[in-house]
């Protein structure tokens, strides 16, 4: 498990911490038995300016919930996870979405490590479409309805690629979904298409550092 803070800094960020058996939230967020929630809007929250130049220095975890999907559609198979035909797939302006993120970044200079997704076909499309590669990782699979035992894995598992740094210079790419990160880091991810930025921090957890709308990419023009 591990211990989850919310800190007034200069920018307000969710630091989480390995602890034994516990889950506690500080500086007003809910006990540790209520379901998370929702992060507070921060009051002096890094602009989108801001994350990009850091990111494009490397060194962080960008969580990606997958691009605009078609809510016409519903997953009917969670266990056959390359039949896309039986799951809720992106739509026509999901995968432009997914393309102009992609594009953006490459333009803005972010260097792109390791591209992990969700074996949900929704999100290795995302992860395609945006980064031209994918690499499947089990435990980044859709977490919503799982039991109780599954539920705490995936956000074990979650947590452990959130708190590894990636390689020198580059950021780590996470595809995946809604639910797992509010489980492993009580971040909610409202925007399909949106980036979480996080900043690793090996056995001490992880530092979440603000979040990127996805339209917020194409937006900033730096040098």
């Amino acid at each position: 498990m591990y211990l989850v803070m919310e800190l007034n800094m200069s920018a307000r960020t969710t630091l989480a911490m390995p602890t034994l058996g516990l889950l506690l939230l500080l500086a007003g967020a809910a006990p540790a038995d209520d379901p998370p929630s929702p992060a507070a809007p921060a009051a002096h929250a890094p602009s989108a300016r801001e994350l990009i130049e850091r990111v494009r220095e490397g060194g962080y975890v960008i969580y990606f919930r997958h691009a605009l999907t078609d809510h016409a559609q519903i997953d009917k198979d969670r266990e056959k996870l390359d039949n896309c035909a039986t799951q809720r797939n992106l739509s026509k302006e999901g995968r432009e979405q997914a393309r102009e993120i992609g594009s953006a970044m490459e333009r803005l200079g972010v260097p792109v490590g390791e591209v992990l997704s969700s074996p949900y076909c929704r999100a290795l499309d995302t992860a395609n479409l945006a980064f031209g590669r994918s690499e499947v990782r089990k435990e980044l699979r859709f977490g919503m309805g799982a039991d109780t035992k599954e539920t705490a894995w995936l956000a074990s598992k979650l947590r452990d690629l959130l708190s590894k740094p990636p390689e020198a210079g580059s950021n780590r790419i996470l595809v995946s979904h809604s639910s797992n990160l509010k489980e492993a880091a009580r971040v909610w991810p409202r925007h399909e298409g949106g980036a979480y930025i996080f900043h690793p921090l090996e056995r001490n957890g992880f530092l979440y550092v603000g979040e990127i709308a996805p339209g917020e990419w194409g937006d900033v023009a730096l040098p």
